[in-house]
C-alpha cells in the first residue's frame, strides 16, 4: 500500500527521463560508473527527489531483466559492468543475487556455446576439494543432493466385519479384515551443499558427497526433481537440484564435445 502511494507521488517524466538517460549510457558505453554519473547529474540539475531516484532505478531493473532475458551474446566486460551496475542501484538483496546469477549463467552459456569455457581462480573459490594436475574449474552452484525415499503413508483396513451380543458385557465378533499398507516414493531435499563441474568431473559436497569422471556419465535428464546425472555402473542416477540448469547443462555438453 505504501508504495503504490509514493508511487503515485514520483513524478512520472522525471522517472521516465532518469531511467532512459541511465540504461542507455550504460548500453552505449558499456561502463556502470559512466552510467551512474550521468544518471546523477541528471537528477541532481532537475532536483529529484529520492522518491523519484528510486522508481527510475526500479525501471531500469526492469530493463534489465528484460534484457538478460534476451540477450543472444554476452561478453565478460558486459558481465562485470552489468554486475557493477545491479550492485549499485538494486537495493533488495535477492532481486539483486538473483539479477548476478542470472548475468553470470547467461556468460557462462555463451562461454561454452563458443567452445571456450570460463575458468575459475581456484585460489579464490572456496571449493574444499584437491584438484588433480591440471583440472580446472568451471563451474560450482548452491545445490541440493534430493535423494528418493520410500515409505507407507496409509493403512487401510477393509471387508465385511459384524459383532453379535452373546450376553451382556459379551460380544462375538465375526467376519474378516484386510490390512492394505500402501507405499510411495517421496524426495528428501535436505542435503544442501555445492555442485561442481570441472574439466575432469562433476561432483557434490554437502552432507553427502560424491564425484565421478566425466567419462563416465551416459547421460543427463530433466526430471522432477532436478538434474538427473546416470554414472557407468551406477542404476539409480545422482539427482541434483539447481535454480537454473541451463548454464551447467552447456558446460557439460561442451566437455564432452571437446
Amino acid at each position: 500500500m505504501f508504495d503504490f502511494i509514493t508511487g503515485l507521488l514520483a513524478n512520472p517524466k522525471l522517472v521516465d527521463n532518469y531511467s532512459d538517460i541511465l540504461w542507455n549510457e550504460f548500453v552505449q558505453t558499456e561502463t556502470a560508473r559512466s552510467a551512474i554519473s550521468k544518471s546523477y547529474e541528471f537528477a541532481k540539475q532537475n532536483n529529484m527527489s529520492s522518491n523519484d531516484i528510486k522508481h527510475g532505478r526500479k525501471n531500469t531493473i526492469t530493463k534489465i531483466e528484460q534484457h538478460l532475458k534476451t540477450v543472444q551474446e554476452i561478453s565478460r566486460q558486459h558481465a562485470e559492468e552489468l554486475s557493477n551496475l545491479i550492485n549499485a542501484i538494486v537495493e533488495d538483496p535477492q532481486m539483486k543475487t538473483k539479477l548476478i546469477e542470472l548475468c553470470l549463467n547467461k556468460f557462462l552459456i555463451c562461454m561454452a556455446e563458443s567452445g571456450t569455457l570460463y575458468e575459475y581462480d581456484k585460489d579464490k573459490t572456496p571449493l574444499p576439494i584437491v584438484y588433480k594436475a591440471n583440472e580446472k574449474l568451471h563451474f560450482f552452484s548452491q545445490a541440493i543432493n534430493v535423494k528418493r525415499r520410500k515409505k507407507t503413508v496409509s493403512v487401510n483396513f477393509g471387508g465385511p466385519v459384524a459383532s453379535i451380543r452373546i450376553c451382556k458385557g459379551v460380544r462375538y465378533r465375526l467376519g474378516s479384515m484386510n490390512i492394505d499398507r500402501k507405499t510411495v516414493e517421496t524426495y528428501d531435499s535436505s542435503d544442501h551443499g555445492i555442485f561442481y563441474i570441472t574439466s575432469q568431473r562433476i561432483g557434490y559436497i554437502g552432507k553427502t558427497q560424491f564425484s565421478f569422471d566425466l567419462k563416465k556419465l551416459v547421460s543427463i535428464q530433466n526430471g522432477e526433481a532436478g538434474i538427473l546425472l546416470y554414472k557407468q555402473g551406477k542404476e539409480q542416477p545422482y539427482m541434483i537440484y539447481l535454480d537454473n540448469y541451463d548454464a551447467p547443462c552447456a558446460i557439460i555438453s561442451c566437455l564432452l564435445n571437446q
